[in-house]
């Protein structure tokens, strides 16, 4: 294909051709629809675009990256960064009400301000959650969200540190990520380590992510991740006893975007039609339950890349209920 990426609209023929690199065409089917996997840089894969696509001409291999990651580049004003952007979020203390002491940092990216090709329905998984828990009665000044151009590397960073600075052993959280993830590669293509990808390219490693999540306390955890490969995300810290996760799909399969739903493929199921559909939102569990089959069975199709088969990691050993409920109040020693 040489850098060119096919953008078709479901149900019609192929109406734009944009420029892009390394891109991968796939074959038409009549339902579910075929999908157009980016792949901006021959070898780091974001979110797919769940579109029609004529057929396929023969892709190079990608190119294994096998340089080390970047460490991170530290920046002194960041903190204030946010407290200008979140300045109620930042004044926020625990409270013994309802909603009072539930806690989330929500990111979805579609905008890139670097060289990868944008997302489209990413920011739109963020933002349909933050709805959700309004909804279920959590503070507006105890959620952070991040999209797009927000969303950069120390931003992100300084979101996770706000979370350790409010969540407590009585506290619920919530994290979430949709967009591209980064890899590099080893000897045979072996991933030998993923990020989450900003819209600035200064790229969230999973150790760091461990390591900053690792130091939240909380009583009950949510973590979200819509990303290819979502998974391999799944490490000592970011996993933990008192945390359930779901992952849109297997450490080595991909993941898709549907347009048409306005959300990544994996939004649509849990978080639209597993949650928000739903007078009532389910526990988190027993919405992976249903979105996860309906998730695979609607990528069944996916050519070159296969469907995406969501993956439930659960170390809370209860259901995860999203409703707004007065804060637990530990009694005194001896009553």
């Amino acid at each position: 294909m040489d850098g060119r990426r096919i953008v078709a609209v479901l149900a019609a023929v192929v109406a734009v051709v944009a420029a892009s690199v390394g891109v991968a065409s796939v074959v038409r089917h009549d339902a579910p629809a075929a999908a157009e996997l980016v792949q901006p840089d021959q070898h780091v894969t974001g979110l797919a675009s769940f579109l029609e696509a004529p057929e396929p001409e023969p892709q190079p291999d990608p190119v294994p990256d096998r340089g080390s990651p970047p460490d991170p580049v530290p920046d002194p004003d960041r903190r204030a960064a946010f407290v200008e952007r979140f300045p109620t979020q930042d004044a926020a203390e625990p409270g013994t009400g309802a909603g009072e002491d539930d806690w989330a940092v929500l990111v979805g990216i579609n905008e890139h301000l670097g060289g990868v090709p944008d997302n489209v329905a990413s920011a739109q998984d963020a933002e349909r959650l933050r709805a959700l828990l309004l909804r279920e009665g959590w503070s507006d000044d105890r959620i952070v969200l991040l999209t797009d151009t927000e969303a950069t590397g120390e931003m992100i960073r300084e979101a996770l540190a706000w979370l350790e600075r409010k969540a407590g052993g009585d506290s619920r959280v919530v994290f979430h990520f949709s967009g591209h993830s980064k890899k590099w590669y080893g000897a045979g293509g072996t991933i030998t380590d993923q990020a989450l990808w900003p819209t600035d390219d200064d790229f969230v490693r999973r150790e760091e992510l461990a390591e900053a999540l690792g130091a939240v306390d909380h009583d009950a955890f949510w973590g979200n991740v819509a990303a290819c490969e979502a998974a391999g995300f799944s490490l000592p810290g970011v996993t933990a006893p008192g945390r359930v996760w779901t992952f849109s799909s297997a450490a080595d399969e991909k993941s898709y975007e549907d347009p048409q739903a306005d959300h990544s493929v994996w939004g649509r199921f849990l978080l639209d039609q597993g949650m928000w559909q739903h007078d009532d939102a389910p526990p988190v569990q027993h919405a992976f339950a249903d979105a996860a089959p309906n998730a695979a069975e609607y990528t069944s199709l996916q050519v070159p890349y296969g469907p995406q088969r969501p993956v439930l990691v659960d170390d809370l050993g209860e259901p995860f209920d999203l409703t707004a409920v007065p804060a637990r109040i530990t009694p005194p020693m001896g009553q």
